[in-house]
């Protein structure tokens, strides 16, 4: 079983009751992207591994994260997710839609 706070956690290919599926949209490369995360990490590890993710994705994307603060949006809250909590305490479900601006 992956833990928690592995890196690998949010790209576990097995679904568990810790794992929720989900698309992510990112304006910055003008695509969605689909992610098995843990919602049992923390907001702030997640935006900076799907950013590691959709950056090693698109070969030449680092340039458009380099530099910027990301926040992570859900489509069920109006506020950014805290990057202090984690993830399930916003009781994400899988097939929710994460917005990374």
């Amino acid at each position: 079983m992956i833990s928690p706070d592995s890196e690998s956690c949010y790209r576990s290919f097995g679904m568990d009751k810790n794992s929720v599926m989900v698309e992510v949209i990112c304006p910055s490369t003008s695509r969605t992207y689909d992610f098995v995360l843990c919602t049992k990490t923390k907001i702030g590890s997640l935006i900076k591994n799907i950013i590691d993710e959709i950056s090693g994705y698109e070969s030449n994307e680092k340039i458009i994260f380099q530099g910027h603060d990301f926040d992570l949006f859900s489509n069920r809250y109006d506020d950014p997710l805290d990057t202090e909590k984690e993830l399930g305490y916003y009781m994400i479900m899988s097939g929710d839609r994460l917005m990374l601006v």
